[in-house]
């Protein structure tokens, strides 16, 4: 989870039984309800991805750093970037 200011906060991946996920969450930190954010596949370059490192960059954007891909215990040497 990574906080956005004092009242939002957003979850990105994680994990389900099938594996990796590509969700995006952004949690009002005021009621404590979750809304999912939808992505635009077409422009949404993030991973499928557990066990990361998740932060906001400037306000607008979503740093990704490390964390699990679909293969089962091969680590991601990459940083993801979206905005």
């Amino acid at each position: 989870m990574t906080k956005l200011d004092d009242t939002k906060a957003y979850i990105f991946g994680g994990a389900n039984e099938e594996g990796p996920l590509k969700d995006l969450y952004e949690l009002n930190l005021t009621n404590l309800e979750f809304n999912k954010v939808k992505l635009d596949q077409s422009e949404v370059i993030l991973p499928m991805i557990e066990m990361h490192s998740a932060h906001i960059y400037k306000g607008t954007h979503l740093l990704i750093i490390g964390g699990r891909s679909l293969e089962v215990g091969k680590p991601l040497g990459n940083i993801a970037f979206s905005d």
